[in-house]
């Protein structure tokens, strides 16, 4: 249900106080000042508050204190409803719009987009409400923000777009709930509340509905909110209505529509007077149902504003009189209808323009830009997506080739490695050859006098060492976790500097590779007849087979064979069961 008049009563009396609260106080005595605006909130009338309120501007203008210069327009511009209203915004908007505060200018479009609104003026309402959004963008104001969403909200409901509205309020309030701004009032809460609560009404959703009319009636009685109880306990009539509850939603509806008509406002006249229509015509009260119907085309003639419970009243108008063959009130009705629908078509075309191609909610208008930007470059960007799907197979077919690469090249290096005998000893020098084979057969060296100046160590220790490194290879003293370089040198009786030497000259490697590719060789050979192993984990392999951890096994493995040893493993079991 719309907008209300004790709107305007409610910021004439708070808001000017809230305003001398929030502005930053200037240097001089502010005492007058205060007793101004004491003396603006007790006024009995609206014209002691003009009188009150130009006096102030007078003293700030003298005194050119600019704080109250703005509280004093600001507190004109809520007083009157003609353009006067315009005239003390805008100036308060010249004076801020340079120079922007966490209100203004804000407010001051605000007021105005508020203007235009009661006074059906949609356009300039929603430019004035776009003012508000891209100020408080600019000035990270999330009160203004949650207020301009609120407004475009309101918009979106005169369009009928029942669930973007539902979803502007709805963000409106629980921003509210969680208390992302600090209020001074309870207005904009109080005003999302029952505008979630009208919304659920129109979408016929009334358990919905019901449950923010009974919070809503709750928190109107605690904050003592004017009347806001009136307004829910309306609404949950409706509700009632929905639900088929219908003697239930008669009393409630005219219990409150009695509270309604004494007021000056007929703001919620329209919707109490069609639901009583509709709650009458299922009663089989064809009378007071055409009665309440009429009233509702009464309202519209004085105020000649357009809803859609208008529309919709003047529709069952329509239908009861050509039931009845009274062809003269059936033209009437279908006329009021026309100029309705007329006045809310005019409307849907802006809005549709207004709110949906300019504007959705501040936090969206850079996704507008560049979809803004997109439909104007839009072969640009078909040739962007052709490139991008082209790059894109592209990069799909490198890898797919990377990846067939690797696998063919990974599955060659298995076949070599499963296809090698890896019988690797080192047997003992026979005296009269001085011959040392060395791992497999393979880097096999000639022993010869040369190699005893070039080490530096007797020919006699170096047959000794290599001799008892092939019992080492044979006894596999290399599957011991713990050995190392100096625990095998005075295992063998001899020097860690000597042993050194000799893997690094005879085996052509470090004594660190020399043990991994003992360790290794051993695990291939044993993994191509124990299928047990490939039921071990990595972690168990590595321990058993010398190595502290399946890290170090993995690389190890892998910088010998150029293969992971999982890869090995499930390529073992794969080729076993192809033969």
């Amino acid at each position: 249900m719309e907008r209300y008049k004790y709107i305007i009563t409610y910021l004439i009396l708070i808001v000017p106080l809230f305003l001398w609260g929030q502005l930053e106080t200037p240097k001089g005595n502010d005492r007058v000042y205060n007793d101004l605006l004491n003396e603006f909130s007790n006024a009995p009338s609206n014209e002691k508050r003009r009188f009150v309120a130009d006096k102030i501007i007078t003293k700030a203008k003298t005194e050119k204190n600019k704080k109250y210069l703005i509280i004093g327009y600001n507190c004109q511009a809520v007083l009157y409803e003609n353009e006067k209203a315009l005239s003390y915004a805008d100036s308060i908007i010249q004076i801020t719009k340079t120079d922007i505060g966490h209100m203004y200018p804000m407010e001051a479009f605000k007021i105005k987009g508020d203007h235009y609104f009661n006074q059906t003026m949609f356009k300039e309402a929603f430019n004035q409400y776009l003012q508000v959004a891209n100020y408080a963008e600019i000035a990270n104001s999330k009160e203004y923000q949650l207020i301009a969403e609120y407004n475009i909200a309101d918009l979106k409901r005169r369009l009928n777009e029942k669930e973007e509205a539902l979803a502007g309020y709805r963000k409106v309030w629980e921003g509210l709930q969680r208390g992302e701004i600090k209020m001074s009032d309870t207005l904009l809460y109080m005003s999302s509340l029952h505008s979630i609560a009208n919304i659920f009404t129109d979408l016929n959703n009334p358990d919905s509905a019901s449950y923010y009319n009974r919070l809503g009636y709750r928190k109107a009685v605690e904050y003592n909110f004017f009347d806001e109880d009136h307004h829910f306990a309306l609404n949950q009539g409706v509700s009632h209505y929905q639900r088929g509850e219908y003697q239930i939603a008669l009393d409630s509806l005219i219990k409150h529509t009695a509270y309604y008509e004494l007021q000056p406002s007929a703001n919620n006249m329209p919707y109490a007077y069609y639901y009583l229509g509709k709650v009458y015509q299922k009663l089989n009260q064809q009378d007071s149902s055409v009665l309440y119907f009429k009233k509702v085309d009464s309202l519209f003639k004085h105020n000649n504003t357009a809803h859609n419970i208008i529309k919709d009243s003047y529709a069952e108008l329509v239908n009861f009189y050509k039931d009845e063959g009274d062809l003269q009130h059936q033209i009437y009705y279908t006329n009021q209808l026309i100029i309705v629908d007329s006045l809310l078509t005019d409307e849907k075309m802006f809005l549709s323009t207004g709110i949906y191609k300019k504007y959705d909610i501040p936090r969206l208008r850079e996704e507008k830009r560049k979809a803004i930007l997109e439909l104007s470059k839009k072969e640009k960007d078909f040739q962007i997506v052709k490139l991008s799907m082209l790059l894109l197979l592209t990069l799909t077919v490198l890898t797919s080739l990377f990846q067939f690469y690797n696998k063919t090249l990974y599955k060659r290096k298995f076949k070599n490695l499963i296809g090698d005998k890896l019988g690797r000893e080192v047997k003992p020098i026979p005296d009269k050859k001085k011959q040392v084979v060395g791992l497999s057969g393979k880097n096999s060296l000639t022993y010869t006098d040369n190699s005893k100046k070039k080490l530096n160590i007797p020919e006699i220790t170096i047959k000794d060492i290599l001799n008892r490194l092939s019992k080492f290879e044979e006894e596999k003293g290399y599957l011991d976790i713990d050995v190392t370089l100096n625990s095998l040198a005075k295992e063998i009786n001899s020097n860690s500097n000597y042993v050194s030497k000799i893997v690094n000259h005879y085996k052509k490697q470090s004594f660190a590779n020399y043990l991994n590719q003992l360790r290794i060789d051993h695990f291939v050979e044993r993994a191509k007849v124990d299928p047990k192993i490939k039921r071990y984990t990595i972690k168990a392999i590595a321990n058993e087979f010398g190595f502290r951890s399946s890290e170090s096994f993995s690389k190890a493995f892998q910088k010998l064979n150029g293969i992971k040893p999982s890869f090995f493993l499930r390529e073992i079991d794969v080729s076993k069961k192809e033969t």
